[in-house]
């Protein structure tokens, strides 16, 4: 099965990859990273396979989402989506 995870290079996508590689089963982990993100940190990881994504491109969609048979997503923003935020 291969699973992408969206935001591997935060705190919990990267605890999510990290996790996935330590349990020993057939899972293909695949952990994308914005062309601001190091993914060095990411290459660290035992068979971890990287790609790029750009959540606010569209384009970037399809081509980080061949051949994928689960998401999951833990990318997020900072910016307020409300005044008391």
């Amino acid at each position: 099965m291969n699973i992408l995870i969206v935001g591997a290079t935060g705190q919990l996508g990267y605890t999510i990859c990290r996790k996935l590689t330590e349990s020993n089963t057939n899972h293909v982990v695949i952990a994308t990273h914005r062309k601001s993100s190091d993914p060095n940190t990411l290459k660290k990881l035992h068979d971890v396979k990287t790609r790029l994504i750009d959540l606010s491109d569209p384009a970037t969609f399809g081509p980080a989402l061949q051949q994928i048979d689960v998401v999951i997503s833990t990318a997020n923003t900072a910016t307020p989506t409300q005044k008391s935020d």
